[in-house]
């Protein structure tokens, strides 16, 4: 009906016969189909079909020994996921082993090797390669659902050459496509690491350590020729091998001494780190058949892909610290780093801080409060640090290759150089406060902070007309401000025991300036002055013209209109930064039972669910549709709605696109009871059997979450376009320790 509404708004002269025949075909229906035949025609479960009840095991081992002078430990786990949405699983086995050996009464050395491997399956659609679209997280609920999933002997419905059409904008299975089509990940990665201690004097102590992190990530697609997408290429195959080479050495020297009251402590350091990635692939087309899956047996290569980067960062640092009497104290620090990513001119840059604290709980004035008031302490810091957070070469005017010039090999200019780049810095002034009361029943803690990034890093737009449409650059200043706090309270500290400990965050994030005094950031209208990082700067929408069914939007004067002005009438509509977050969390235990509850929210933050978005076109295209955007579609002059008339390709005459603005946002606010945890000791079992530990315990996660939200999930990050959501698990396990 929606598709029939569509195309007669979009052609109004069109016979009412004529549209209904278009919108049929369009759904794969016969023309000649009554209103009653298509109420009886089968629905298929394409979400029951796709999606499944996951599982999970988790099996851990670990041992430790050793004498006064050598111990060690060993420690291994397996997890072997499957997730809820077919073909999604997840399995890592890791190893870790660690040795400490005290070489003599001076020198001590560590080492330890922590090996992984990562084995995953994606989606279509995944980072692994293909469309969102065959992804079953959306095309489960966007497909049309009377289009069967299988045939009568078991075979996917609709494949090429079979003379069946799946009907609708997503013409082809998903469920055959993420079948037959292959995207996996393998990830192979070792730790290494090598640390040497050696006293020089008393007091003063040398520590060196020598590190390596080696990853190699291999990712492989096949795209199946029995399916429509590369049915005509007879199979469409890539493979790709990305290494990173991530090495590590600091040497520090550290000094500690304590004399009647006074505790100095100092550290000299200096560290060096090297990351290089690397990464080659290649793809090919024409396989024989199905069953030959390697790029290698491919008949026809298209092409090879590679590249090299790498930074480096120096940093030398110091430290000194004074404190009188466990109550006052003070810590002077500074360090300078140097990063390959900025202009020669540019690399290096200083970074002091200070803190000072004053232990009020220690004074003798406050011997008489010591019944109830077991810990008060004031804190202030001021602090600088650096951000290099950009491309490894974007300060570097780059040439490029893989262009032809008059049929011969040749260069050209590929990226701006941005010479004058430099550091971002983060300025931040913290003020705190620890307290305990009444020997600690009630803790709580409180730090007020303002942090300011300046020489913010980000793209600086050009015009087109230069080569180029952006460079990086030092564009702004960001300031945060906010509060962040902890209470802990002991309810019942009996053989019962009750305890509760709640978290929150506060923090007001806005541009303070930006480059030239501008007040807008060019070629992106978000990004302006007062505004937050991460803002939407849309127009705001005014609902539905009940005389007519087509959307509205405000103008800047608040008049109304169907066709905002950019960026005139666009307002600020949301971030994608929470205001406030944080948690709770109760803990009850009595003999050997412990029950375990955590909650945790997010309040302000606004997000565009894509999914969302695509299902609220109620017959703008021959996609399925949200049921609530079908029943409130605007209908009839005088109607009250906030959901306009469905027009094919969504945008009405002479209006902007029905999504246009502030209407495809949403509230992401959420409470979510993030882990539930039972558990019983089974102490009387423990002597018997020799063990020093023997639990069993039962742990639900995610069972619970408030959201007025219409998409998956509030928590997500991107464009929701076939994400899968994050799974309300239940596990049993049990604990063992010899």
């Amino acid at each position: 009906q929606a598709r029939i509404e569509a195309l007669q708004n979009s052609n109004p002269r069109a016979s009412a016969a004529a549209v209904r025949a278009s919108a049929l075909a369009g759904l794969g229906i016969a023309g000649t189909a009554t209103d009653a035949d298509i109420a009886n025609l089968r629905n298929y479960d394409w979400q029951r079909e796709g999606l499944r009840n996951g599982s999970l095991q988790q099996f851990e081992a670990s041992l430790r020994g050793g004498n006064d002078k050598t111990t060690y430990y060993i420690s291994g786990s397996y997890n072997n996921t499957d997730a809820i949405i077919f073909p999604v699983n997840f399995k890592r086995g890791t190893l870790l082993t660690s040795l400490t050996h005290k070489v003599s009464k001076k020198i001590s050395i560590e080492t330890s090797v922590s090996l992984s491997t990562i084995r995953q399956n994606a989606p279509f659609g995944g980072a692994g390669g293909g469309s969102f679209l065959g992804n079953i997280a959306f095309a489960g609920a966007t497909i049309l659902p009377h289009n069967p999933i299988r045939n009568a002997n078991g075979t996917w419905y609709g494949l090429p050459g079979s003379g069946q059409a799946v009907a609708g904008i997503l013409s082809f299975n998903p469920m055959a496509v993420n079948d037959f089509n292959t995207s996996k990940q393998v990830t192979n990665q070792m730790v290494g690491n090598f640390t040497i201690n050696y006293e020089i004097l008393k007091g003063l102590r040398y520590t060196g350590k020598v590190g390596m992190d080696y990853r190699l990530v291999q990712t492989e697609f096949y795209g199946d020729p029995r399916l429509d997408e590369y049915f005509n290429r007879r199979g469409f195959g890539s493979v790709n091998s990305n290494w990173n080479t991530n090495f590590l050495t600091f040497h520090t020297l550290n000094y500690a001494k304590t004399f009647n009251k006074h505790s100095i402590t100092a550290l000299a350091g200096t560290e060096y780190r090297s990351d290089i990635n690397e990464q080659i692939g290649a793809s090919a087309e024409g396989f024989p058949t199905a069953d030959f899956r390697t790029v290698n047996s491919a008949a026809t290569p298209l092409g090879a892909t590679g590249f090299w980067t790498g930074n480096k960062i120096f940093s030398i640092f110091g430290r000194l610290g004074y404190e009188y009497d466990r109550r006052y104290s003070v810590t002077f620090s500074v360090r300078r780093d140097g990063s390959s990513r900025f202009g020669s001119n540019n690399r290096f840059a200083t970074f002091p801080s200070v803190q000072v604290g004053w232990n009020v709980t220690n004074e003798k004035f406050m011997e008489r409060s010591s019944n109830w008031l077991s810990n008060l302490k004031l804190r202030y810091s001021w602090g600088q640090s650096g951000n290099d957070q950009i491309g490894n070469f974007d300060a570097l005017g780059l040439f490029g290759g893989g262009r032809q010039y008059n049929n011969t090999p040749g260069i050209f200019y590929s990226q701006l150089a941005s010479p004058t780049l430099r550091w971002e810095s983060r300025t931040e002034n913290n003020y705190g406060i620890d307290l305990g009361l009444f020997k600690d029943r009630i803790t709580a803690s409180v730090d007020v902070y303002k942090r300011v990034n300046d020489r913010l890093l980000l793209g600086r737009s050009l015009y087109q007309t230069t080569g180029f449409t952006s460079f990086t650059d030092n564009v702004g200043e960001v300031i945060n401000e906010g509060v962040e706090a902890n209470l802990g309270i002991k309810f019942i500290d009996k053989a019962f025991k009750w305890r509760t400990n709640f978290i929150f965050a506060y923090n007001k994030n806005y541009i303070s300036k930006l480059y030239d005094g501008l007040e807008v950031l060019p070629g992106n209208n978000a990004i302006r002055v007062g505004a937050p990082l991460g803002s939407f700067f849309v127009a705001n929408y005014a609902g539905v013209n009940p005389a007519t069914g087509r959307a509205m939007w405000y103008k800047a004067d608040g008049s109304l209109t169907y066709n905002p002005l950019i960026p005139a009438d666009q307002r600020l509509s949301g971030q994608t930064i929470p205001v406030y977050n944080g948690g709770f969390e109760n803990i009850f235990s009595h003999k050997n039972w412990e029950l375990s509850l955590f909650f945790n929210y997010e309040y302000g933050r606004t997000v565009s669910d894509g999914q969302v978005n695509f299902m609220s076109e109620i017959g703008g295209r021959a996609f399925n549709a949200l049921r609530e955007m079908y029943d409130a579609r605007w209908k009839t002059p005088g109607q009250i709605t906030s959901v306009p008339r469905p027009f094919n390709g969504n945008t009405d005459f002479a209006s902007s696109g029905r999504f246009t603005g502030q209407r495809y946002l949403f509230k992401a606010d959420y409470i979510r009871l993030r882990t539930v945890m039972l558990a019983y000791n089974l102490t009387e079992y423990v002597k018997k059997a020799k063990l020093s530990l023997l639990r069993i315990y039962f742990q639900g996660t995610n069972l619970f979450t408030y959201a007025d939200y219409p998409g998956y999930d509030p928590e997500f990050v991107g464009a929701a376009t076939g994400i899968v959501p994050q799974n309300k698990n239940l596990t049993v396990g049990l604990q063992v320790g010899f």
